[in-house]
Formats: structure tokens, C-alpha cells, sequence
């Protein structure tokens, strides 16, 4: 294989230079090999659907042909582009450790199986989102060799050899991703990196309960954190809450916020969250404070229908009998009398429903 001149890209760790990321990205979507940093170790560039630039990694790196190449992305989004199913265990995993040094093996949609990394690298994250394309990746090393933690490492073995390297100082971890494999029944570590099986597993049995209201401000917010005092001592549960409308990354309301410091507890840290796709995806129990919020969650993930619940449903509440039917009222913009009101209902259902979780 001849020799060509490897360009070295210099650029900011934190803040990559914009020119120079378009020019790697340039280089890799025609047809270049393009060596970038990921907090593992350096990885190989090449567009997934080129062909002839794919055959170059296997020549250049000296892999075996039957080794297979993992797709690098900068959107969760892309996985449902290859794989031909995700299962609920891999929307656990990605909710955990992406963006991280996790590769996730998946069943494919053009037969067999297909590996996904998000790597929360700002350079990585740069390249791939201006790519545009599904880059594969494997480490930026002649195999058998110890994979590269520097540009200077990736020369040593590659120079010459590839287009270009994107620069960016020294890999935060210096070892190559934990693989695990969702593509059968048995999630399966396939290799270990910085994320120990143990870690996985726990991941994966952890039960993600999702409290969902209108606008993740007031009555969710009172839910999760009551929920959460119950479960204090419980490692198995992870209480989350977001709104189906609002606007994300606003605190709790006012009257919300006083009434709960009143009971003891501190909600300054909140934000609110819009729900989407993703976190219905990952939940394991849904539940909601009206049946407007149930109809908009199954009318968007229909497989979510058999463990989305109404909160007084899933509390055993008799709601024909119940004075305010199969809703918690909305007290946003109401007084602090009757957000306390809320408060103690919704404590009540909490309390019903703590050896349910």
C-alpha cells in the first residue's frame, strides 16, 4: 500500500476549531481515513457507506475480515437507523452511560448484528455530528498492537497510511470500550473496559419509575421526590419525571417549592424535563396524573400501553367513587392552599403504592 502525507489536525480539546473539524469531516465523507479522540482511545474514521474507504481500514489496520466494525454516533436517533430491534435492556444501557466508553451490540437490519458507541468526547462528538454520515471506527492501531491514546501513538503505527488526525491531546481513559451484547436473550459482556459487568448488570435490573404530569413543575416534581424519600434506602429503583408540554429547564413552581420545604424537602435542584421517546423507552413504570397525559404517551410509543398507568389506578384507587375522578388536579398558578392539598393527596397515593414499586 503506498505512502501519502498524514495531515495532523491540532484542535482544542474542549472547543474544537469548527474549520478544522469540517475539514476532517470533508476528508472522511470522501472517501479519507480520519483518526479522532474518544475518551477510550483513538479511534479509525471511515463512512460506513463507502466501501472502498471501509476495505481501507481492514487493509491498513491488518483486520481480519471477519471482525466486524462498530458505527460511531453523536445521536442516540441513529441507532433505530441500523438496528433492527432495541430492546428495553439496551434503552437502560444507553440511558446510563451514553454519552460513554459503551459499545452496544444489536441485532441489525440487514441480517446480523451491528455494534453503536456514543462517545462523550467533545472532538468525537464534533466529528461525527459534522460527518453527517454512520462512521465506523475501530481503534486507530495495526492490530494486535496497543491501541493509541495520542496522535502521536496513532503516527507511529499509521503515518502514512491514513489521510488525517484530528488532534486532541491525550485520551481520558487510555482503554478500549466495555462491549456488551443485547442482540440475544442474555445481555452479555463481550469485553471489558472502564464499565465492569457489575456495573452493567446493575444498569440493567435497576427499575426506572417515571412520574409524568403537564409540565414537570408541580405535580410530578411532588411525586418523584416523595417516592424517593420512601425508596432512600432502596439501590434498585431510579425515580425520574418530566412534563408532555412546558417548557424544559425551569425550576419547580413557587407554591410547589414552599409547600415542599414546609414537608422537608428541597426541590431548588429541579428542572424541569420534557418527556420523549427515549424516557418512555427506558421506563419500567409510568405513571401519570391524567388520562390526557396516558392517551399522548401510548398515542407516541404504543409498545408503552401495558405499563403506563394512571397514578390512582396503580395506587388501587376506586375512581367512580373517587370526588375528582381519574385525575390529580393541576394546581399550577393556584394558592399555596390548594398545591398543599395536592401535596397530601398525592402523598396519600404515594404511600399506597411504595410495595408496589
Amino acid at each position: 500500500m503506498g505512502k501519502m502525507e498524514t495531515q495532523v489536525l491540532k484542535v482544542d480539546p474542549y472547543e474544537p476549531e469548527l474549520d478544522k473539524i469540517k475539514l476532517a469531516a470533508s476528508i472522511l465523507r470522501n472517501g479519507g481515513l480520519v483518526a479522532f479522540p474518544t475518551e477510550t482511545v483513538y479511534g479509525l474514521g471511515a463512512n460506513l457507506l463507502d466501501k472502498k474507504a471501509v476495505e481501507r481500514i481492514y487493509k491498513v489496520k491488518g483486520r481480519p475480515k471477519d471482525k466486524k466494525l462498530s458505527i460511531h454516533i453523536a445521536d442516540v436517533a441513529d441507532v433505530e437507523k441500523y438496528a433492527a430491534e432495541i430492546p428495553h435492556d439496551a434503552y437502560k444501557l444507553i440511558h446510563r452511560f451514553w454519552p460513554g466508553p459503551l459499545t452496544i451490540i444489536l441485532e441489525a437490519k440487514d441480517g446480523g448484528t451491528v455494534g453503536f458507541r456514543f462517545p462523550r468526547n467533545q472532538v468525537a462528538y464534533a466529528f461525527l455530528k459534522e460527518a453527517g454520515v454512520p462512521v465506523v471506527a475501530p481503534s486507530a492501531n495495526i492490530s494486535g498492537e496497543a491501541p493509541p491514546k495520542t496522535a502521536s501513538e496513532v503516527l507511529k503505527d499509521l503515518d502514512g497510511l491514513i489521510d488525517a488526525i484530528l488532534d486532541g491531546g491525550k485520551t481520558a481513559l487510555g482503554i478500549e470500550s466495555t462491549v456488551v451484547d443485547l442482540s440475544k436473550e442474555i445481555v452479555q459482556v463481550v469485553r471489558e473496559g472502564t464499565i465492569t459487568p457489575s456495573a452493567i448488570k446493575k444498569a440493567v435490573e435497576t427499575k426506572i419509575v417515571l412520574f409524568v404530569c403537564t409540565g414537570n413543575t408541580c405535580r410530578s416534581v411532588m411525586a418523584s421526590y416523595l417516592l424517593r424519600e420512601k425508596l432512600k434506602n432502596s439501590e434498585d429503583v431510579e425515580v425520574l419525571s418530566a412534563g408532555v408540554s412546558g417548557i424544559p429547564n425551569v425550576g419547580a413552581s413557587a407554591a410547589v417549592m414552599d409547600v415542599m420545604k414546609a414537608k422537608g424537602f428541597d426541590v431548588s435542584g429541579h428542572t424541569s424535563r420534557r418527556l420523549t421517546d427515549d424516557l418512555i423507552k427506558i421506563a419500567d413504570v409510568i405513571l401519570v396524573m391524567e388520562e390526557l397525559h396516558k392517551e399522548r404517551i401510548i398515542k407516541r410509543v404504543p409498545d408503552a400501553s401495558d405499563k403506563t398507568f394512571l397514578l390512582k389506578e396503580f395506587a388501587g384507587v376506586d375512581i367512580a367513587k373517587d370526588p375528582d375522578g381519574p385525575n390529580i388536579p393541576d394546581p399550577i398558578g393556584r394558592s399555596l392552599e390548594f398545591n398543599e392539598e395536592v401535596f397530601n393527596k398525592i402523598k396519600i397515593l404515594i404511600d399506597a403504592i411504595e410495595k408496589k414499586i
